[in-house]
């Protein structure tokens, strides 16, 4: 208990650490043009940006519901967005993200069998990180010269991103497709780890993947029968996407800043490379890393003093809000039952 404890408040301690950090890196040099911008934007926009980051989570509330579904009849949406929340709440303090974890805990409450949770949680991370890379491959066909003469280098850091995150997909699919390919490596690798006394238990270590191996092929080939479903979360997903890489470009109208309707394509494109350079930390919500790398890779566009006050609009009301809302909806779904 008190090694949680200590583990929690540094979590903490590192998360202020870093949001103080990203501060004084968007401060620094433009404190009077950031505040001046600031502080002239409506209250209303303010209200009408924060809708838009609950309706990002609220869009995969809905997702996890439509999955969860035919595993528990009578689950309501509200516990969909719920456990949403409390994804966001936990991804967003812990390093390498601790919201299955806790989704788990949430459905648990539910009365959700395990195996129903693993199944519902491995669905729904393969349809989200499926659809979200399709939408980047098309926004990096779309804008791949833009990308080339305004990003530099950077760009670079994006692709290795894209790759990461393509090469999970890539592995789970090619898993479920050719099982026994995989079954016969991770019997070539477990050897390799036993002789090297890495493993201690061979025979169990192979169990265990190869029904690791087996477990991803029956849950593709149930994807594969439920085509609506799927059809509906790809759907969703863009959706919920599109409300997320285009709130820079809300925040910049609400700021009265000078972006057209023309510019919400490289809004998006550029928010995109930015969630695809967040898989290069294992940061608590990114935290200091994806600011810094919202203000570099937007100031190749606009004023850096715009950009800082872009990226501090909408870290909070993407991250900071969120996670308060999450963390209060853990405290009261813990307290429900």
């Amino acid at each position: 208990m008190q090694t949680t404890l200590k583990k929690q408040i540094l979590h903490i301690s590192l998360i202020l650490s870093l949001t103080a950090f990203a501060i004084w890196f968007a401060l620094k040099d433009d404190y009077y043009s950031v505040w001046s911008y600031l502080s002239h934007m409506s209250i209303y926009w303010m209200i009408g940006i924060a809708l838009l980051g609950v309706a990002y989570y609220s869009i995969q509330g809905l997702i996890l519901f439509r999955i969860a579904y035919p595993y528990k009849k009578d689950i309501s949406i509200w516990d969909g967005i719920h456990n949403a929340y409390i994804a966001a709440f936990f991804n967003g303090v812990t390093p390498l993200g601790g919201g299955q974890v806790a989704q788990t805990y949430a459905f648990r409450k539910l009365a959700i069998p395990y195996q129903d949770i693993a199944s519902i949680l491995w669905k729904d991370f393969f349809l989200y990180q499926s659809t979200v890379l399709l939408y980047v491959l098309i926004l990096l066909l779309i804008r791949f010269s833009y990308a080339i003469s305004h990003l530099q280098i950077y760009f670079f850091l994006v692709i290795i991103g894209f790759l990461i995150n393509a090469s999970v997909i890539v592995m789970l699919w090619t898993m479920a497709r050719f099982p026994t390919l995989y079954v016969n490596i991770t019997t070539k690798l477990v050897s390799v780890l036993y002789k090297l006394h890495i493993v201690k238990n061979k025979d169990e270590t192979l169990q265990k993947w190869q029904s690791q191996v087996l477990y991803f092929n029956e849950e593709i080939k149930q994807l594969k029968k439920q085509k609506r479903l799927v059809l509906e979360a790809v759907g969703l997903n863009f959706i919920r996407m599109t409300i997320f890489y285009a709130i820079p470009y809300v925040a910049a109208v609400a700021l009265h800043l000078p972006m057209h309707l023309s510019s919400l394509l490289n809004v998006l494109f550029i928010s995109a490379c930015i969630h695809m350079l967040n898989a290069l930390t294992p940061l608590p919500g990114d935290t200091g890393w994806t600011e810094s790398a919202f203000i570099i890779l937007f100031s190749f566009v606009i004023d850096r003093s715009q950009a800082s006050s872009i990226m501090i609009l909408w870290r909070f009301v993407t991250y900071h809000l969120q996670i308060c809302i999450g963390g209060m909806i853990f405290l009261y779904v813990k307290s429900r039952h």
